[in-house]
Formats: structure tokens, sequence, C-alpha cells
């Protein structure tokens, strides 16, 4: 979803402080205390590795990045703009696997099933996830479905297939859809809103054809869904976002045991990371991945909504098992 004009975070508001004599400091104790509660659970602090633009090595920046998907160890990405496009690059590590910038990075774009372009509402694309030999399944809102792409060599890719959203969905509007998508160890699809359902995330799972209700996830304050996916632990990971007007955007990052969420009753999970306000930008994607040592890591993406005083960011942090 497009946030809006109002986005000039940080630097604004730490040059507003100055202004009126509160400083970046005060400011800093207040976000804190607004999301005490949100403190991760004890132990289960991920840890910070790297911030890095969403720069390629041509310079030009990857914009409107919504999904992201980490391949080859962490050596390779997918990242999914939500103008019809997939960016497919690489990631140049320290010694320590730590990102440091990206590689070469190339273009593709997606089309509709007759190989149409596809404009506007029809190409928003804002969930991403990798499934079987090849194949990408995104999630797009305005005209709210799911399309199944196969990765292949190309300046472009047209729909393999399509399928209609779940109940409830497009009762948001076309900017609250189906942001979060992820694909589970049993292959089937798993997605929800945007936007809560009577204070809930209703999770809708598709398989064998059609919608079935997966579990529910209780909100939390002003966060929003707008990422997913499902790590190598084959837990649910939900990436989530406040937007907070001038002042910017707190991410948070909670995690679910599928048998958890098969009660029926809305779980609350566990918080492993809640960002400062404005520390980062608009966090939309989430891919969880395991590294050469073993380690869990997730690594989120910023959407800049193709605007100059946003940031287009990768975020990436270990995790705890």
């Amino acid at each position: 979803m497009r946030a809006g004009l109002a986005v000039t975070v940080s630097r604004r508001l730490r040059a507003l402080a100055a202004l009126v004599g509160i400083g970046a400091l005060g400011i800093g104790v207040w976000a804190a205390g607004v999301w005490a509660a949100d403190r991760p659970d004890a132990g289960a602090q991920a840890e910070f590795l790297a911030s890095i633009p969403l720069v390629a090595e041509d310079g030009a920046t990857l914009q409107g990045i919504s999904g992201v998907a980490i391949l080859s160890g962490g050596a390779r990405f997918l990242a999914l703009s939500d103008h019809a496009a997939l960016f497919v690059g690489e990631i140049r590590r320290d010694s320590r696997g730590v990102p440091r910038r990206l590689g070469p990075v190339a273009r593709v774009a997606l089309r509709g099933m007759q190989g149409q372009t596809l404009y506007k509402m029809q190409g928003d694309s804002e969930g991403l996830a990798l499934g079987r030999r090849g194949a990408i399944w995104i999630s797009f809102e305005g005209k709210h479905r799911i399309a199944r792409y196969d990765l292949a060599r190309g300046t472009a890719l047209s729909a393999r297939a399509e399928v209609p959203p779940p109940p409830q969905v497009t009762e948001f509007g076309e900017n609250s859809g189906m942001e979060a998508l992820a694909l589970a160890p049993d292959g089937a699809l798993w997605t929800m809103s945007e936007t809560p359902h009577q204070s809930v995330f209703v999770i809708w799972r598709h398989a064998a054809g059609r919608w079935t209700r997966a579990g529910a996830i209780a909100r939390d304050g002003a966060f929003m869904a707008v990422g997913a996916d499902f790590g190598p632990d084959g837990r649910l990971y939900l990436l989530e976002r406040a937007f907070w007007g001038p002042l910017g955007f707190v991410s948070r990052l909670r995690r679910f045991a599928p048998a958890d969420l098969a009660g029926g009753a809305p779980q609350m999970g566990q918080v492993l990371m809640t960002s400062v306000l404005g520390q980062y930008d608009n966090l939309e994607g989430l891919a969880v991945w395991r590294d050469g040592a073993g380690r869990l890591r997730a690594s989120m993406v910023s959407d800049d909504n193709f605007r100059s005083f946003q940031r287009a960011q990768l975020v990436e942090y270990r995790l705890p098992d």
C-alpha cells in the first residue's frame, strides 16, 4: 500500500525537534515508551546485521519494492516492485555473510495471462512467494488476485495461472488487499488482508482449488499486515507496519507455530523485533532463510513509493531459533 506524501521521517523530525527544543534524544525516549509493550519476548531478541540501500551495481535504485525472496544461501535475491516488475540480482556480502551492497540486477516485466501489459489497478503487485520448480506466486491489489509465474530467462514473464481472492479481501478496497503472501511447506498458499477484520487478521489457505480458513492473528495496536513467509523451521513469520504520518513508520516482526493457529482463537505469537519510530522506511517485503552457519535470518525490504525523500532499503536480522 502507498503510504502517502507525509513520510519525511527522521530527518525532518530531528529538524523539528531542534526548533522546538525537544531534541532527538527526547523523541527517541518517547518513541520507545509508546511501544514498550511490544518489546521482544525474553530471550527472543533478533540481532541487527545490516541496512543497505537497494541500489544496483550500475547505480539504479530499485523502487516500489514490496516483496523479496533470498536464494543461493544469501548470494542472490528476487525483489518485487509494485509496478508489475521483478528484479533478479546478487547481494555482495562480507566474510561474515553480512550484506554490504548489491551486485548486478536485471529487471523482468510481469505480464497478464495473454502476455498483455499490466496497467494501474491490474499491475499493483504486492506479495511474493516462491514455489517448487521455479514457480513464483504474486498477489495483486486493485484487481485482487494471485497469479503464478514460472521464473525463466528473459525480460518479461506472462502469468501461467490465476487464483481468485479469498472471501473478505475485496471488502477492504483496492489498496488494502493481500500484501502478505506465503507458501507453506505442504505447498498451500497462505494470505491475509492488510486490514484486519473485526480486530483480527484472518488467515486464508488455498489448496486443491479452494480457500479455507487456516487461523487468525490478533491485531495489536496500529500495526497492519504487509509481509509474510514460512521459514525453514516451518513457522509462519509476519511483518507488520504502523504508519504515524510525518513521524514515519514502525515495523514489527512476529512468528507463529501453525499448530497454534489451527486452534481457532486469535494468536499473538512471538515478537522478534520492533523498530524505533523512523528507524527504517516503509518495510513491506519479508524473506526468512538459513545462512551458511545454519542460523535463521530475516531479510526485509522497503517500498520508497517512487519518491526521492523515502528510502529503498534491504534490512537484515539474525533470528533466534
